[in-house]
Order: structure tokens, then C-alpha cells, then sequence
């Protein structure tokens, strides 16, 4: 960045107390109140620092010009002081602050457009915002929108950048806004968005883009709308009879392009879940709720596989084939879904504690509840779910020496967990809540889809945890699968082996 030659120094002693309350900023973290404290005094004995049309920013301002390295120190305070709750907001009058009202309402209604295309309708104008009377020889009440003062500093400032930086400086700052914004509980996105549309209107369309991803920071309702639509444009509704036709529902899930091709800005549910799904506030959540959706769509095919009508309406019932190969579809949506909201993480507590709860809860909605058809197509989705899901992070053979203390022993451990709760269930220790059906169908499907396409898996299971599962497969009359476990176990399981042919 060049110094800008109309740029005037700040007067030195600011510039020292500035930069002292950033050093000082981790040991004021333990005091309760001296942070603003502190920043409060340096606003009022150094004006030039926060102190002209936006005076509260023309210091910042000044000093991102005279020593451009410090626009970072800037960034990072104001970041991390948004987290702390403990400053109020300040009124975008204009004035003092910026103001966004001559577009803020036409963003928000693009805002809700997209959410709307994408099919998530929630409302997006809950910005707090103060009534100020103007008394000038009436009284004249209107609504000003507000934000927390570390906020509107960032914003301030940005918008105060010259066109020829704004290039070199964007980058920094607008990430430090995004961040604040999401870290706040202050619903801001929309009136920064007004306020950057009016900085450059040229990037309208990724402006308004970026804020509609806010919903999905704060509000777990606007998560599991998008959840569903993004399953009913791959699908299609619930209640249809759904073919899956491959061009058509990827380009309804996913979309053509960002191009914006009609009258207003349109955004497909799948892209827009790429965006967000890093920011959702419980990844748990939505891991229930992308679990519950699966098992509602595993149900709805088994209801249109049954063959309990009349004879003349049996030839608009679907094919077992054709379900299966839909339940495998659901589920690579399912586990793509899960693997961009939460990666490892989210896999990892999948297979210990999401879906173990899930098979151990009883009631009214319990798994298996829906009938003997329905038991069978949820326990085949839940193993194609957990199956996928896993080999996408974790790969489906040895991994490489880079990565095998990182990868292989995650997987190692987290698979043999499961493998040992299962066996536990199949030995009588552990009591399940979901019918018999399901969870036969689910370790019949599990263990079958180990054994054929991901056998190295097998390889790396305890040797005492492959023998509890062959023999709980050998009761259920599965020795051909109880047998292919075994061998996929490698030259440790050869005695085990050996012991079931005899």
C-alpha cells in the first residue's frame, strides 16, 4: 500500500497509547471492564485516533495511511473485542457512522429472495434498532439501524478506503468483518452488506450472496430448511414418486452457474450449503437432522415398495432394486453433507455417538416403529450413510506414510469402537431401543459393505472384536459373511478361521 500524500501522521503519543492498549490487550482480558475502559480513554485523549464527516473512523483512517502494517493490529483488536459482548452498539445516523438506510431495505429483500430460492424462508429483519427523536419545532421519531462499535469501526473504515486500495486492503478487512459479524449475536449482516453495496456496487451479486450465508450462523431453524431442501431437489418431495434422473437432479441440487440469468439473483440449495455449512452453530444438529431427513426418505421408499394393494395398482409400486439403488443415493447425499459440515470431527462422532444413541433410543418414533419394510430400507441407510461417510475422510485403503499416524490410527480406533459396541448388542450386554429388523438389517449391511470394498478396515480391527462379531454372525445363520469377515482379518485371524471350518 502507498501512503496517500494528503494523509497527515497522527500525532506520535496517540500512536504510542494505540499501540500500547493492542499490547496490553491479553493482560486487560483478565481484568473485567478495562478493555473498554482503556479504549475509552485513548478515544478521548487522542481525538485524532477516533475523532470531519465518520470522525470516529478519520483517525483510524489516518493511521492505516501512515503506517500501513498496522492495518492488521486493527483488524485483529477490534475481532477479537466483538467476542466479548461488552460494547454497545452505536446508532448509523449518517452523521457520526455511516448510514445504510438508502438500500438497506432492497437488500434485505434480495437477501430473502435467495434464502426463498433456496428454499429457506425465515425472517431476516430482526436487526435491533432505537427510536431517536429529532426535535426541530416538532417532534419527529424515526428508527436508526445499530451496530456494536467494533463492527461499525471495521465497516466504517473499509468504506472509507480509496477505490485504488480497496484492492490491497480488502482482503484483510473483510475477512475481520465477516468474522466479527458471525461471532456477534447482533444480526449485522444485512446492514453491512447495504453499506458495502453502496462502496461497490459492481459486486452487488456476491455481496448479497456472502450475507445470506448469516442465517446459518445463529439460527438452527434456517439449518434444517436448508437440510431439506437440498435433499427434496436431489429426490424430489417426499410425497412424489421419485425417479432419480442423474443430469437433472444434480443441476437442481448444485445449479448451472453463478451467472445471474433472471430477473433476480438465484442460488441452488447444494451450493448454498457449501457455503454455509462451515459456520453452522451445532454441527450435532445437523447431523441429527441430516440423519432424521434420511430415515423420513428410507421410509417413504418402502411405503412405495409395498405390495400390500390392490392387484391393478401393484404396477405403480417401485422395484426393490430400484429402492436400493435410491437408499444408496440418499445416502452419498447424506455423507457428502455430513463430511462438509464437520470433516473428521463430525465422522468421528457419527460412529461413536450419534448413531450408537440413535439405534439405543426407544419411543414413539423409534427406528423400526414403521413396519417390517420400512425396519429394513432404514437399517440399509444407515449403514450406506456411516460406510461413505467414513471412507471419505478416512480413504478406503492404507493411506500414505505422511498421513498414517495422522488418518489410519483415527480410523483404526474409531471403527473398532463401533465394531465392538455392535458386538456387545449381538452378545445381550447392551439392550437396543430400535426394532430387530432394523438393526439386522443395519450389521448385515455394515459388515457386508466392510468386507467388500473396504477390507483393510477389517484388517486393522482387534482380533478379539472380529471373533465376538463372526460368532454373534454365526447365530444369526450368516456363515458365509461370519467366514469373509474372518479372512478379511488378515494372517493374525488365520487360527479363527481355521477353528470355524472345523
Amino acid at each position: 500500500m502507498v501512503r496517500s500524500r494528503e494523509a497527515k501522521p497522527p500525532p506520535l503519543p496517540c500512536l504510542i497509547v494505540f499501540f500500547s492498549t493492542l499490547t496490553l490487550r491479553p493482560r486487560l482480558n483478565s481484568i473485567e471492564g478495562k478493555g473498554v475502559a482503556e479504549l475509552d480513554r485513548v478515544s478521548l485523549n487522542c481525538p485524532s485516533i477516533f475523532s470531519t464527516k465518520y470522525h470516529h473512523t478519520a483517525g483510524l483512517r489516518d493511521l492505516a495511511d501512515f503506517l500501513p502494517a498496522s492495518l492488521a493490529a486493527i483488524v485483529s483488536y477490534f475481532s477479537e473485542e466483538i467476542t466479548r459482548g461488552t460494547w454497545k452498539p452505536v446508532m448509523l445516523n449518517g452523521l457520526d457512522w455511516p448510514s445504510p438506510a438508502a438500500t438497506l431495505p432492497a437488500v434485505e429483500s434480495q437477501i430473502k429472495e435467495v434464502l426463498a430460492s433456496a428454499g429457506v424462508h425465515i425472517s431476516i429483519s430482526g436487526q435491533p434498532r432505537m427510536p431517536i427523536l429529532f426535535i426541530e419545532t416538532i417532534l419527529f421519531c424515526s428508527v436508526t439501524p445499530m451496530l456494536p462499535l467494533p463492527i461499525a469501526a471495521l465497516i466504517s473504515l473499509s468504506i472509507t478506503i480509496k477505490m485504488e486500495e480497496f484492492s490491497h486492503v480488502h482482503g484483510i478487512i473483510t475477512q475481520g468483518v465477516e468474522n466479527s459479524a458471525t461471532s456477534s449475536s447482533w444480526p449485522s449482516m444485512s446492514i453491512i452488506g447495504a453499506l458495502w453495496s453502496q462502496k461497490v456496487r459492481r459486486w452487488h451479486d456476491f455481496i448479497i450472496l456472502s450475507c445470506s450465508q448469516s442465517p446459518f450462523a445463529r439460527e438452527n431453524t434456517a439449518v434444517a430448511q436448508l437440510i431439506r431442501s437440498c435433499f427434496s431437489s436431489f429426490l424430489g418431495l417426499a410425497d412424489e414418486f421419485p425417479f432419480f434422473i442423474p443430469n437433472k437432479e444434480f443441476t437442481n441440487l448444485l445449479g448451472h452457474s453463478l451467472c445471474r440469468r433472471a430477473p433476480r439473483l438465484t442460488v441452488s440449495p447444494g451450493f448454498l450449503y457449501a457455503r454455509s455449512c462451515q459456520i453452522f452453530p451445532d454441527n450435532n444438529f445437523a447431523c441429527e437432522e441430516i440423519l432424521k431427513v434420511l430415515i423420513k426418505r428410507a421410509r417413504a421408499l418402502a411405503k412405495d415398495c409395498n405390495s400390500d394393494r390392490l392387484a391393478r395398482l401393484r404396477s405403480e409400486c417401485r422395484s426393490l432394486s430400484s429402492a436400493s439403488s435410491s437408499v444408496q443415493q440418499m445416502a452419498s447425499l447424506a455423507a457428502t453433507m455430513l463430511c462438509l459440515a464437520g470433516g473428521v470431527n463430525l465422522i468421528r462422532l457419527l460412529y461413536e455417538q450419534v448413531l450408537p444413541t440413535l439405534l439405543l433410543s426407544a419411543g414413539d418414533e423409534k427406528l423400526g416403529s414403521a413396519g417390517q419394510v420400512c425396519s429394513i430400507f432404514e437399517g440399509f441407510a444407515l449403514a450406506y450413510v456411516l460406510l461413505m461417510s467414513g471412507a471419505s475422510v478416512w480413504g478406503v485403503g492404507k493411506t500414505s506414510p505422511a498421513y498414517a499416524l495422522i488418518y489410519t490410527s483415527k480410523r483404526q480406533r474409531v471403527v473398532d469402537r463401533h465394531l465392538e459396541f455392535m458386538a456387545k448388542v449381538m452378545e445381550g450386554n447392551i439392550v437396543l431401543g430400535c426394532g430387530e429388523a432394523t438393526w439386522r438389517a443395519y450389521v448385515l449391511c455394515f459388515v457386508g459393505l466392510l468386507v467388500d470394498f473396504v477390507p483393510t478396515w477389517v484388517s486393522e480391527v482387534k482380533l478379539e472384536t472380529l471373533r465376538k462379531m463372526a460368532y454373534g454372525l454365526w447365530k444369526w445363520h450368516e456363515g458365509d459373511l461370519a467366514l469373509s469377515l474372518l479372512e478379511r482379518g488378515g494372517h493374525k485371524a488365520i487360527n479363527l478361521v481355521v477353528e470355524s471350518l472345523l
